[in-house]
């Protein structure tokens, strides 16, 4: 597999990461979460009832895992590997 490079684009209180795929750029954000869902990982796509605070990131809508202490690294990786397999399709064989 192709290795992707994720461009973190800001920092906000050391907390905070909004990470950009380049590969999915052109896709809305409703686009990736339908697309996450068909590949069985559940995700939040839109403003998230926080336009002020998505905007500050540049962007009208986002796509927000929801990743807890009981999430495992299996759950991480599945989700890098769905967002790979997006991407891939994205680009044609």
């Amino acid at each position: 597999m192709e290795t992707r490079t994720f461009t973190a684009l800001c920092e906000r209180a050391g907390r905070w990461w909004t990470i950009r795929i380049p590969q999915l750029e052109g896709l809305t954000a409703q686009e990736v979460g339908a697309a996450l869902d068909r590949e069985g990982i559940a995700v939040r796509a839109g403003h998230h009832c926080a336009q002020p605070a998505v905007r500050c990131f540049g962007v009208e809508n986002t796509v927000r895992p929801s990743l807890a202490l009981y999430n495992t690294k299996g759950d991480v990786d599945a989700l890098v590997d769905a967002l790979d397999r997006i991407a891939s399709a994205r680009r044609g064989p």
